[in-house]
């Protein structure tokens, strides 16, 4: 499955030099919003079908109508889900964080491409009717509740909030638990150390997310954080 449409009656034997083509879809590209829209772009050739032509014009024509109302539709979140989607299907795999909120993203656009075609502003009711017929069945998915469940089980980092289910509550708690632990066992040390004169600082840091450094005067200790 791609997102990217095929060009029909595409034209094999022609010079691209002599049409400056090379020129043409790098001034297209620098509009593209998205890698998908650079990608398609980019793959563009001369076609001999009248009706493709005159089709793919009727739908730039329409998109201006959008742009002189002074809709800026989002697209830049454009990408082809099917591999996350495939993967997400299989019984014990995990998404990583990322991929979700791109996916949610996709989504959130999409819905609000689908509000704007249901309901188009001003008099462009009647003016937008090719691009009503490609966004097809996009236009019944119910999306935004999903999509706002998704949302509030990510934070704006890209990580998952402790709610985003039950077993990640469960297990976050038990991480923060057994830190605390370790921690208090390495002050612990760290006293005894003091007691025997071998440091003067009851110092414990975390770096990153592998180690904990403990530093005195006379000695530093490097310890392994349990995750």
């Amino acid at each position: 499955m791609t997102l990217v449409r095929p060009i029909p009656s595409a034209v094999s034997d022609f010079s691209p030099s002599a049409l400056e083509w090379g020129r043409f879809l790098d001034l297209l590209v620098g509009y593209a919003q998205s890698a998908t829209g650079k990608q398609w772009l980019l793959g563009l050739r001369p076609s001999t079908d009248l009706d493709w032509i005159r089709r793919e014009h009727a739908l730039a024509g329409e998109m201006r109508k959008l742009l002189a109302a002074g809709v800026r539709p989002s697209l830049g979140s454009l990408f082809d889900p099917s591999e996350a989607l495939a993967k997400s299907r299989i019984e014990g795999a995990a998404l990583e964080a990322e991929v979700i909120r791109k996916v949610v993203s996709l989504g959130e656009d999409i819905s609000a491409w689908s509000g704007l075609m249901s309901v188009p502003p001003g008099d462009l009711a009647d003016g937008l009717t090719r691009l009503r017929e490609l966004s097809g069945e996009l236009l019944t998915l119910p999306l935004k509740p999903l999509i706002e469940s998704l949302r509030s089980r990510i934070l704006p980092d890209g990580s998952l909030a402790d709610d985003a289910s039950p077993e990640l509550r469960r297990i976050r708690r038990e991480m923060e638990r057994q830190q605390r632990a370790i921690e208090e066992s390495l002050r612990s040390a760290l006293r005894r150390f003091s007691e025997g004169g071998s440091t003067q600082d009851d110092l414990i840091t975390i770096r990153g997310e592998s180690w904990m450094r403990c530093s005195g005067e006379t000695r530093t200790a490097h310890f392994s954080r349990l995750s």
